[in-house]
């Protein structure tokens, strides 16, 4: 069986859920792990501090048991690097500050971004982590483009990512 797993990151505001619900739409597998449950408030041993981490657990039975086809997975979150080997793509949604800070405070699928609080952790999360996770990505993507613009340049990643034998 072949298959082929693409991950989509990027800072809070970015477009990630967006992006995915417009992918599942059109009959994508898709998975958006910073809203079905696949992450949990804990240490993050490398940096030395609290912040949101995948349940490797639950990450590696959804790697592993991906058979065949396209899956996509969405998220953002401290511990991601350690499955970059399992990605075929990783795909980097870019934005500015400024922009995503606008995104998080008129959004109505997620109230995260919309007090003073998160908007400075945005804020210390986009200084720390930005340039780090853009260096790490296959591809990225400019967020500001229209929906349909983004889309389509996923679309076409995931026909130029060539399916493995699993």
């Amino acid at each position: 069986m072949k298959r082929s797993i693409i991950f989509i990151t990027g800072m809070s505001g970015s477009g990630k859920s967006t992006v995915l619900k417009e992918l599942a739409s059109k009959g994508y597998t898709t998975i958006d792990t910073d809203i079905e449950g696949y992450c949990s408030y804990g240490y993050d041993e490398r940096y030395q501090e609290y912040g949101w981490l995948w349940k490797e657990d639950k990450i590696n039975v959804v790697v592993n048991n991906h058979q065949e086809g396209v899956l996509l997975i969405a998220g953002t979150v401290s511990n991601q690097g350690k499955f970059y080997s399992y990605f075929d793509e990783i795909i980097y949604l870019s934005a500015s500050l400024s922009v995503l800070l606008a995104r998080v405070q008129r959004r109505t699928n997620n109230r995260y971004g919309q007090t003073d609080e998160e908007k400075k952790t945005i804020q210390a999360d986009f200084e720390q982590f930005d340039a780090m996770i853009k260096t790490s990505a296959t591809t990225v993507i400019d967020a500001t483009k229209s929906l349909d613009k983004v889309v389509k340049e996923v679309e076409s990643i995931i026909a130029s990512t060539r399916l493995k034998e699993k």
